[in-house]
Formats: structure tokens, sequence, C-alpha cells
């Protein structure tokens, strides 16, 4: 997670798996967890909060943020940024692209 931004924003890198697509289940990083309380956020581009609990279990949850992301064209294996103002009680999310100029390539056979 980064630092707090000049708009007060932190933000993290996340993933989408294919498990977490299929069982539409995304449980919130806990470092970003302690920055929030339970209740509703904006979450930018979109009329309906999202959802923050904490569940006995010990998962930290977005109720309702999964679906809304997806609907953004995110899919799995794609990365995105969430950012969270604690205090103003917003998020956003921005896909990040992965660039095309820089890809892994294996080593050549035999080495």
């Amino acid at each position: 997670m980064s630092e707090r931004d000049v708009d007060g924003y932190y933000h993290v890198d996340c993933e989408l798996s294919d498990n977490i697509v299929k069982h539409r289940y995304w449980s919130l990083p806990s470092n970003c967890a302690r920055l929030l309380t339970d209740g509703h956020y904006e979450l930018e581009g979109f009329n309906e909060p999202v959802l923050f609990a904490r569940f006995s279990s010990g998962n930290n949850r977005i109720k309702r943020f999964l679906s809304k992301i997806l609907t953004l064209g995110l899919k799995a294996g794609d990365r995105f940024e969430l950012a969270i103002n604690p205090e103003a009680r917003r998020m956003r999310v921005t896909k990040i692209d992965i660039r095309s100029d820089f890809l892994l390539e294996p080593p050549p056979s035999g080495i």
C-alpha cells in the first residue's frame, strides 16, 4: 500500500484471479482494512455505495464491490488499483494496463 497522496487517498495494487471472479468473493487486504470503519463508502462512478464489513472469521469484505468493478469490464487476470480515502469514505478503481513492451520471455531452450 502506498503512502497517502495529496488528496488523502491510499493506493493498493490488486489482481482479479479466476477464483475470485468465479466465486464472487474478494477479501480486502488487512493493511487496507485497518484504515476503514464498518459502513457505506462511495465508489466513484456508481450511484449505489459499497459496504465495508468485518466478519468474526477475520475476513474484511467490501460488499457489492466485485459486482460493480466487473461492470467496468475487468475480468480474471486483470490488475487494478484501489484508491481509498478513509475520512471522506470514498473509493475508486483504476485498471492497470500491462505494458506490452515489457514481457518476460522464457530463456532459449538448453540454458
